[in-house]
């Protein structure tokens, strides 16, 4: 339900693309460890922003939010200890995009929820 955040969170599932297209596509280590290097970056700062956007709307799960961000952190960089282990790769990235198309579909759906209810009551 907001703009900002709808678009990183497109972006960061095309992210994900890449890195299972360099996975797939046998590039070389140093090509997979730019992929996870800047899809690292990026998670950080989506889940900057989508954080202070749930402070400023006084998400009452924030803290459960932000222990959900860094859940998905730890395992992005245990993905990227795992990238040269052949076979674990594919099976640690299948993981995490489901993780985040759940965290997506359940958590973010939830304050996209809380929003909307309290605009209509101010409303």
């Amino acid at each position: 339900g907001d703009e900002t955040l709808d678009a990183q969170h497109r972006k960061l599932l095309g992210m994900f693309n890449e890195v299972h297209e360099a996975v797939e596509g046998g590039l070389g280590d140093a090509e997979v460890d730019r992929v996870l290097d800047e899809l690292i970056a990026y998670a950080h700062e989506h889940f900057s922003d989508e954080e202070a956007f749930l402070e400023r709307i006084e998400f009452p799960d924030l803290a459960a939010h932000r222990a959900e961000h860094a859940e998905f952190t730890a395992r992005v960089l245990e993905m990227r200890g795992d990238v040269r282990r052949d076979g674990k790769m594919l099976e640690i990235f299948r993981m995490l995009a489901e993780w985040l198309r759940a965290h997506i579909m359940s958590s973010d759906f939830a304050y996209r929820d809380y929003r909307e209810d309290r605009l209509d009551r101010k409303g």
